[in-house]
């Protein structure tokens, strides 16, 4: 895809529009050649952040999957993702590490328990986003954190 296929569909504010570009552009991310420019990848990653919250959940599901263990994504695309359904949620929440203690405490503070458990199976988990998951009161949430040998745990 040239650039002035991508800015076509940029243009195209339909809801078929929108979702033809976030395939596009995340085709892109995938394309071993485009991702090791880095001026591209972080134009495709602001492209992807202006986006997100119009796309289809399939969609956005496709990208959590694919951002979730980036390092170089933009933190407010991540956090939009993180607060999404838990289907497209979980592998953000479990694995990205843009994601900060703030983020997951808010996170905790908004969410119910499937969230909580998708934070509790991350690694390095610190201890305040652990103690806010003990609050939570919930046992499968506790069971989860418990098994984390790498959460930190007061």
């Amino acid at each position: 895809m040239d650039a002035h296929q991508l800015l076509a569909l940029a243009r195209d504010r339909t809801h078929d529009g929108r979702a033809s570009l976030s395939h596009a552009v995340s085709n892109l991310l995938l394309d071993e050649g485009f991702v090791n420019k880095p001026v591209e990848r972080r134009l495709i990653l602001e492209i992807l952040a202006q986006i997100v919250r119009n796309i289809e959940a399939s969609v956005r599901q496709q990208l959590g999957l694919l951002l979730s263990t980036m390092e170089d994504v933009p933190a407010q695309l991540i956090r939009d993702l993180a607060d999404d359904t838990i289907d497209i949620a979980f592998p953000i929440l479990a694995h990205s590490p843009v994601l900060s203690d703030p983020d997951l405490l808010a996170v905790i503070r908004a969410h119910a328990a499937e969230h909580h458990s998708a934070i509790a199976s991350r690694k390095y988990l610190g201890e305040s986003v652990s103690d806010a998951l003990i609050a939570t009161g919930d046992t499968g949430v506790v069971c989860q954190l418990l098994k984390n040998h790498d959460a930190i745990i007061s």
